[in-house]
């Protein structure tokens, strides 16, 4: 059973905002002794964040013992918080600042932010690009575990499935609830880390004509366009050539 100390103890775990927003918020319990966490879609549980976004909004209170930040990582966006003493420390930054940020995952009516603890600056775009690599390549694996799981799923029963996902991927009840609900929802769905993945295998060395997307998938017509309007909005894939794509 999980301690109410235990988010400080658990290393905090890098992670796209929008995983944090869309996934489910699981709240603290003093009898159970129990901390809060999120679940992401994904079925990572989260009781610490570390993410990385431009600030695009902040608030001071009156007294100076309240300060927020709204910052934006290109998936969604979220409020840092943080109280007296440490609501000094997120008063240096402005907006258009790009930040990194550890905190806790916390929620107060119904909205799910992240009580600052460390925020720091950040001066090197490289930063940003290898975060978001990371995080990409992070999102193909749980989507792999995730079609298999959906798979399952839909053709077989929810014992079988349980069973399957805690002795192949440690995947609880309560992690297992959340992504069963994010089956049934289409639109919590991330197909940019699959788009991404084909790219690269089609890729020679010279890019990958747009059309080829579209040609060798499975997904509908729509979910390919958004998806590779997405990963170029947010610098993920460039065209060195119209018409023509490759990984950054």
């Amino acid at each position: 059973m999980s301690d109410l100390n235990e988010s400080h103890r658990m290393p905090a775990n890098r992670v796209r905002i929008s995983d944090i927003v869309n996934g489910k918020y699981f709240p603290s319990n003093a009898e159970l002794k129990k901390a809060g966490y999120v679940i992401t879609p994904y079925g990572r549980r989260l009781f610490r964040a570390d993410i990385l976004g431009t600030v695009t909004d902040r608030f001071v209170n009156a007294d100076e013992t309240y300060c927020s930040l709204t910052i934006d990582d290109g998936t969604q966006s979220i409020r840092l918080k943080a109280f007296k003493a440490e609501a000094k420390r997120l008063m240096k930054f402005e907006v258009g600042d790009r930040v990194r940020a550890i905190g806790k995952v916390r929620d107060y009516s119904g909205e799910t932010y992240v009580a600052a603890e460390i925020v720091r600056g950040i001066e090197d775009p490289n930063v940003e690009s290898m975060r978001r690599l990371d995080l990409l390549q992070l999102l193909i694996r749980e989507r792999r575990i995730v079609n298999e799981l959906k798979t399952i799923f839909d053709d077989s029963s929810l014992e079988e499935l349980a069973q399957i996902a805690e002795k192949k991927y440690s995947i609880g009840e309560e992690q297992l609830d959340v992504m069963i609900l994010n089956f049934r929802n289409t639109r919590t769905v991330d197909y940019k880390p699959l788009i991404l993945e084909m790219l690269v295998k089609l890729d020679k060395g010279k890019g990958v004509e747009m059309r080829l997307l579209f040609e060798q998938n499975e997904f509908p017509e729509n979910i390919v366009e958004s998806s590779i309007n997405e990963l170029l909005a947010e610098g993920f894939i460039y065209e060195p050539l119209p018409g023509i794509l490759k990984k950054v």
